[in-house]
This record gives C-alpha cells, structure tokens and sequence, in this order.
C-alpha cells in the first residue's frame, strides 16, 4: 500500500493511480435544441430517476431547450446549495438517454474509467462530504472546474469493472435488507393505527353491548358513548401564524416556535428548534400553546400528525400550519382527542374535507364540526392508558428497526469506501 496523497483517501494499492478529474473526464454539455429529446431525468437520492415531462407541478422552465441531453454511463453531480443542504445525495449514475437540468455538472467517464466503479467512487466522496469542503461563494456551489480539481483513484481497469460488480450484488443484498425492515416499520404503524382505532370505537371493556353510531367510517360503538362534534368539547380550535419579516424574525432563543416540521405523533420534534422574540410572542397571545394542548398539523404533506402539548418545553406559539385543539377540562381527556386523529376515523375525516375542491388543508370549522366518538371520562381514563402503553410497545420496535437500517445504511456507506478505496480486495 502507498499514501495516496489525501487524507480522506487514506492508503491506496501499489498498482492504483491518483488522478485528476479534469485529466480524465470531459464535462457534458448538449442543450436540448429543438426540443429533440423529452425524456426527463432528475437526480433524488442518489438515483437518477424519470419524471413527467407534462407535470404542471414544481419549479419548471420555460422551456426544456435549456437542459442538456445526457447519455447512459453519464454520472451526474447536483452541486448547489451545499452550505444549506448538507443531508442531500449529490451524485447518481444515469442508465438512459434523456435530458436533466443544466444546473447539475455532468461527467463523461473515458474509455478506461468503468462508470459503476466511478459512481460508487464518487458515492464515497459524497459520503464522506468531501464537496462540502470544496466550495465556494455565498451558497457554497460547485461548478465543472471545482470538481476537475479532485483526485480520482485509478485502478486497472478489470479491477475496476471487478469491484463495481461485487458492489452491485453486495449492495442490491443490503438494500434489500433495509427495504424489507422498511415494510415491517409500515406494516407495525398499521398495527398501531387499526389497535389505537379499535379502543377508540369499541372500548376496551369485553361483552358490552353496542349500537350504530350512524356514522359510516365509524361503525358501531358502545350503547352508553356518544357521538358528538368537536367544537361542544373544546375551548379553542383555531391555528397561529408566521410573524413578519421572514427567516431574520427567528433566534436561537426566546419563545418556542412551533412549526408542522416539529409534530409528530409521538411528540414534539425539537432538534432543530425555533424561537421567536417576546415581543412577537406578544403580538401572536391568541396563538399561544398551553400545557396539555393538542397540536395537529392541517396542511401539507404531514397533515394529521397530532400531538399533545408538554408545559415542560415552556412558553410555546405556532404558525398557521398547526392547529390548537384546547379541550374543556373534565369533560374530555387530551389523550382521547389525541388518539382520536391518531385513528383510522381521524384520517379518515381528514380525506373526507380533503376531496373535492381545492382544498389544501383543514380550517377551523372543518375541525369543529368533527365527529367523534364520546365515552365517558371514567373510561377516557381506561383507554388512555391501555393506548399508552400499547403505543409505547410498537414504537420500541419500530425503533429499533429504525436503528437496524441506520446501522445498515452505515455498514453499506463503509462497504462501498473499502473496496473503492482498495482498503479490501474483491477475493
């Protein structure tokens, strides 16, 4: 083994070479004139992927002339925003003709560079953060000269191809892995959904009569529950907003601010927390969260995640994309209304407002004029702990299978930078 000159890179294989990009690859660039190809490619995940060229959704150009036509064995860089997105997956191999936004640099790999071994190796980089530490200006970008300044390792080339596919076949087997751990995580939140759903329709009280709740999505229910409207069992219904002035309003310190970004069902989210001045805080009392509070997000892709409001976390506000749902004490419990939007007839309600129209969220009313099953306070108490401690079983095994497909994800990150690196050798 022999130093290869970079840190990162460590100690290289006597035989391997240590190259610059710019002294082996050539940058792609063929604007889309005429508009001759409209095969739209986009790079999400570390995957380039295809997109409808017809959506009429998201940021679109004016005219698709602009981007450049890439070819299969391409690899694709988006080098952008890299002062503010530091999670993203910034290179991915393209396995088709087609056209991608000039705005991500594209190499063409030569006739000795095999464009897995090359994706896998620029993988690594990416992983390792290495473009994070070479660029530049406000937004940190990166552009073709930045990136032909960067070392690439050489090795022959039937080591190359040799290495790209056992990587290939080892990594297909760990993906695999991960997305059959994915699938039991959803196939457990169900179990949660439908066990929360059923304590909150039938009770959790063996042998009781029932009766038709004359809702649909509801079914039966206990003979001596209710069904009522939100609105007679609470206080307040009603959502914040976002103060004036945009990002600069927000310090790193103050009054907690609360965005959907922070509800979940199991709780509040807070590491990246948001605080707001007590003068805006101020200007927002109507919007105040209280102890005991439910929180439910009513826009967006996280619509009906809800959560109840701890004191511990303080003086709190919200913006307009989370709703308060303040209950009338000793008439409901917050857990009740809590596991209510956790359950198949919350989300179901919520589908309901949602079709038809343009609707893009829940507003006040929608919410007030809820149905919701009632039962009494004495057996609110019951079923909230039954879920309680229900809930708390399956999201210690969604955890720690959470925590199996980190592990995994890690495992496979270090995988690839060995072999691509030649740490170890493909036996």
């Amino acid at each position: 083994m022999k130093d290869s000159g970079y840190k990162w890179l460590g100690k290289i294989p006597d035989d391997w070479k240590v190259e610059k990009v710019k002294n082996l690859f050539s940058e792609r660039k063929h604007k889309n004139k005429g508009l001759v190809e409209n095969n739209l490619l986009s790079l999400s995940y570390g995957n380039i992927i295809r997109k409808n060229i017809n959506t009429t959704f998201g940021l679109l150009p004016e005219s698709f002339e602009t981007y450049n036509i890439i070819e299969a064995g391409d690899v694709v860089f988006r080098l952008t925003d890299l002062q503010n997105d530091k999670k993203s997956l910034r290179t991915g191999l393209c396995k088709e003709k087609g056209i991608i936004t000039s705005a991500y640099t594209v190499l063409i790999p030569p006739k000795n560079v095999s464009p897995v071994f090359c994706h896998y190796l620029f993988h690594s980089f990416d992983i390792c953060k290495v473009f994070y530490n070479l660029g530049d200006g406000v937004r940190q970008g990166m552009n073709y000269c930045d990136l032909a300044k960067m070392p690439f390792l050489l090795p022959p080339l039937d080591v190359q191809k040799k290495i790209a596919d056992f990587l290939d076949s080892k990594c297909t087997e760990i993906q695999a892995t991960i997305d059959n751990t994915k699938q039991t995580i959803e196939e457990y939140k169900k179990l949660k959904t439908a066990v929360i759903t059923k304590a909150v329709t039938k009770g959790i009280r063996p042998n009781r009569k029932m009766k038709d709740s004359d809702i649909e999505w509801i079914g039966q229910i206990p003979e001596d529950w209710r069904i009522v409207k939100i609105k007679i069992l609470t206080t307040k219904v009603g959502s914040g907003k976002t103060p004036k002035g945009g990002a600069e309003i927000y310090q790193e310190e103050g009054v907690l601010f609360i965005r959907s970004q922070n509800v979940y069902d199991e709780g509040l989210s807070l590491l990246e927390p948001t605080y707001i001045s007590d003068e805006i805080d101020e200007d927002m009392a109507n919007t105040r969260v209280q102890d005991k509070d439910v929180l439910l997000n009513i826009t967006g892709g996280s619509i009906g995640r809800c959560c109840i409001y701890d004191g511990k976390f303080g003086r709190a506000n919200v913006n307009q994309h989370v709703s308060i749902i303040r209950v009338i004490p000793g008439k409901v419990l917050p857990d009740l209304m809590h596991y209510f939007w956790n359950s198949y007839m919350g989300k179901t309600s919520i589908d309901l407002y949602q079709t038809g129209g343009n609707r893009e969220g829940m507003s006040a009313d929608a919410i007030k004029n809820t149905f919701i099953p009632f039962p009494p306070l004495s057996e609110q108490s019951e079923i909230a702990a039954y879920l309680d401690k229900k809930s708390s079983q399956i999201n210690t095994v969604i955890a720690q299978k959470e925590q199996f497909i980190t592990e995994m994800e890690k495992y496979k990150q270090s995988f690839i930078y060995e072999y691509v690196t030649g740490k170890r050798e493909v036996n």
